[in-house]
């Protein structure tokens, strides 16, 4: 099995990179996960609504199961400055 390889718009990402935001933007982030194990994805200090094609009945979560090969896409509103990332 191989090692966890995070990376954000082709790029690879280390622990101490931060993505800053601004307060009042709304943030769609596509994620893919191209390993064979299920992963869940955190985003700290906000819960994210997942775009699934359910329009105002998309799901609100604070974490998403990401299956093998499986792409999600959400989206939320930035309500703090300040940097935040995925766990």
């Amino acid at each position: 099995m191989n090692r966890y390889v995070w990376s954000m718009d082709n790029k690879v990402l280390a622990e101490s990179d931060k993505i800053l935001i601004k307060k009042g933007e709304v943030l769609r982030i596509t994620l893919f996960n191209n390993s064979m194990m299920r992963h869940p994805m955190h985003l700290h200090g906000h819960d994210f609504r997942v775009i699934n094609g359910q329009g105002d009945y998309a799901p609100l979560k604070n974490v998403l199961d990401i299956m093998p090969m499986e792409t999600d896409t959400i989206e939320f509103l930035s309500n703090v400055d300040g940097d935040w990332f995925f766990h």
